[in-house]
């Protein structure tokens, strides 16, 4: 049996150069020996721990040489640097588990600049390896949060040692480097439209993340390589420029503040004008949304947690699959874990299991999944074929499984619309004109301004309007100059010598919003505009260019599930509500698997003619359905208590289904799971008025 030092067995070592840190090591760790005794692995981490935090200063002691291999009989030897070798003591404490499996190999040794993607590290080469030696998931789950615990305590335990700090000097001395310069004293004049200001900004954030993590000594490059501690667009903000700022209208106002908070800051009234707007648009959106978000995220949760995983079957045999088009590796990747099939007509296909490392060649083909929406468990279950891969992670919560999941949906919803980041950051609709546009116009900032030199006989020209186009905004008052607009998108531009007249649009079918001076001089001439009577520097109209901000894919999801569709004929299938249900997912950066999704879709799928009954999809013949929203379907849930527990508490009471309401809740300590629900009835059976 190995021995531990004593010196370093419960106390930090004194180590002031390699000679002081060799005594310490041994020649080899063969981690074979510590993975056989959890507790002799426990101390093998601590040793390895108080010698790295005696010599982190020295970089030559921190990055010494230690020889590793896996097992006895392995013949291949690994050299890693101690540092190293103590995050792979933090990652392999659940290999404890099963210390006769020999499963370790070089794939093991993650490349620490990984860190920030360690969770498809933990899943494949952690979980899924004991969970295929059957090792109990409640075994897993304090394995792996032992794991993850010593893994965030690296910035604790060795904070005073990083010295991870910063202040005005480090951005001074990044100021007097070139390369930094450059980045920071960029602007935008050179672009035209907000979306060309965004993509400008886009390319300097990354060159500048890009630049910061590339210098291992740069300790804003250290927090940025851990991946969290410090936001990009805020970092952006702070060195390049402020940028574009979105108003509450969900526009975008056109002109940037091309300073940073760093270098220049709010410089005059616009800018200060533009920055309040932002900041008044996160003060009422939060005030006026979040609430919203909250709600949908609670009634959410209570129709999900009406869904349990079934224990008495592993496969119902639903041959009803949902189509998805994988579109590229983000699609695939939501669907990691499915059983699916290539060909839904051919009988003799085996259902096979979608790894997304794996099966790269499914981008840009349709599959055919086994889908929690399509299963054949009756009423209130879902068997774990159709479930996927999943549920293997997670049978200590089978009851409450759907709950977990749309968890994992709600609270990105709840925290993304509360982000005041995600508020004004803006992602502007790029403007297009036809190409007679270009030949008398510019387009900068919103504005419209006529070319007056490099035009050929010029003062030939003239400007027409139809007068039937423009238009009032509906709540302006009558007699304003003001938000006045060409609502075709359209105008001439005619030759007075020749007659020819060339048409000047917006391709998007925007309207065309006209300038006080501009309208009159279209009113006092009836419509038309001479160029010689233009000054080049006075824009003649504008372009509202529309925000689709961040959040704008979570609003979608909440029109998804609670709004009727009845009329739209997009969304009127499974396939159609699933697949949509999947771009928006990737589209909000949402990181819940598809399977939350479908679980969620599973409570709105009913019979046409029964809110209440889910259709019976163990027949070979697909069966009617309807989707219905996530209010109607709690108001009417077969249990009394979950409809009663929402909302319109009078209407449930009144309605005529109130019989057939005899479904049970879910288990929850404030709820009975049967009500005798006789005493409500019999109001209804004499007829009695409910106040």
């Amino acid at each position: 049996m190995i021995e531990l030092k004593d010196k370093v067995k419960c106390d930090v070592p004194i180590i002031n150069n390699i000679d002081d840190l060799k005594p310490l090591l041994r020649d080899i760790y063969v981690m074979e020996d510590f993975i056989s005794i959890s507790k002799r692995y426990k101390e093998l981490h601590t040793e390895i721990k108080n010698i790295v935090k005696g010599c982190f200063r020295l970089k030559k002691c921190r990055e010494y040489p230690v020889t590793i291999k896996f097992y006895h009989k392995d013949k291949d030897e690994y050299k890693v640097q101690l540092r190293h070798f103590l995050i792979y003591l933090d990652l392999w404490f659940p290999l404890c588990e099963i210390p006769d499996a020999h499963v370790m190999d070089k794939s093991y040794l993650l490349d620490p600049e990984d860190i920030p993607n360690i969770s498809d590290y933990i899943n494949e080469k952690l979980i899924k390896v004991l969970k295929e030696y059957e090792i109990k998931s409640i075994i897993i789950n304090y394995s792996i949060s032992v794991v993850m615990n010593e893994l965030r305590s690296i910035s604790i335990d060795f904070s005073d040692i990083l010295a991870l700090s910063f202040d005005a000097t480090t951005f001074i001395d990044m100021y007097n480097d070139k390369k930094y310069r450059d980045i920071m004293e960029s602007d935008f004049n050179d672009c035209t439209q907000p979306v060309e200001i965004e993509e400008k900004q886009a390319k300097l954030q990354s060159k500048l993340i890009s630049t910061l993590k590339s210098e291992k000594d740069n300790p804003i490059g250290i927090i940025l390589r851990s991946g969290t501690g410090i936001k990009h667009k805020q970092l952006s903000e702070f060195m390049i420029a402020i940028g574009l700022k979105p108003t509450i209208m969900g526009e975008v106002i056109p002109k940037p503040i091309n300073t940073s908070t760093l270098i220049g800051g709010l410089r005059n009234p616009s800018d200060y004008y533009i920055d309040a707007c932002g900041g008044t648009k996160s003060l009422i959106m939060n005030k006026k949304m979040m609430g919203n978000a909250g709600y949908f995220g609670k009634t959410v949760l209570e129709m999900a947690q009406t869904l349990k995983v079934t224990k008495k079957v592993s496969n119902c045999g639903s041959i009803h699959y949902v189509k998805y088009f994988i579109k590229d590796s983000r699609y695939l990747k939501k669907l990691n874990g499915k059983y699916y099939v290539l060909d839904p007509d051919d009988e003799e296909e085996d259902l096979k299991y979608l790894d997304y490392q794996r099966d790269t060649d499914l981008v840009g083909k349709y599959i055919y999944a086994r889908s929690p929406i399509t299963c054949a468990c009756g009423e209130n279950h879902v068997c774990p074929t159709c479930i996927g891969g999943i549920i293997n992670l997670n049978w200590d919560i089978a009851d409450g499984f759907a709950g977990f999941e749309s968890e994992e949906v709600n609270k990105v919803v709840n925290q993304s619309i509360l982000s005041a980041k995600h508020l004004l950051t803006t992602k502007s609709e790029n403007i297009e004109f036809n190409t007679n546009f270009y030949k008398y116009f510019t387009f900068s900032n919103g504005d419209i301004n006529p070319i007056l030199d490099g035009v050929e006989n010029i003062n030939d020209y003239v400007i027409v309007v139809n007068m039937d186009d423009i238009s009032k905004v509906e709540n302006m008052d009558a007699d304003s100059l003001y938000n006045t607009y060409i609502s075709s998108g359209k105008f001439l531009v005619r030759n007075t010598k020749t007659g020819d007249e060339e048409e000047i649009k917006i391709i998007n079918n925007k309207e065309i919003y006209i300038m006080s001076e501009t309208l009159e001089m279209l009113y006092s001439n009836n419509g038309i505009i001479k160029f010689k009577d233009l000054d080049e520097d006075s824009p003649l109209f504008e372009v509202i260019i529309m925000n689709n901000e961040l959040t704008k894919p979570l609003y979608e999801l909440m029109d998804l599930l609670d709004k009727n569709s009845d009329n739209d004929p997009e969304f009127q299938t499974i396939d159609q509500y699933a697949n949509k249900f999947l771009e928006i997912l990737i589209n909000a950066n949402i990181g819940a698997s598809m399977i939350a999704g479908e679980l969620i879709l599973n409570r709105l799928v009913k019979k046409p003619d029964n809110v209440m009954r889910r259709p019976n999809f163990s027949k070979y013949k697909m069966p009617k359905y309807k989707l219905y929203t996530v209010t109607k379907v709690l108001e009417n849930n077969p249990s009394i208590t979950i409809g009663l527990g929402f909302e319109n508490i009078k209407r449930q009471l009144l309605s005529p289904n109130l019989k057939e309401r005899t479904g049970t809740s879910y288990m929850d300590a404030f709820y009975r799971e049967e009500l005798n629900t006789s005493i409500l009835k019999k109001y209804q059976d004499d007829n009695i008025e409910l106040d």
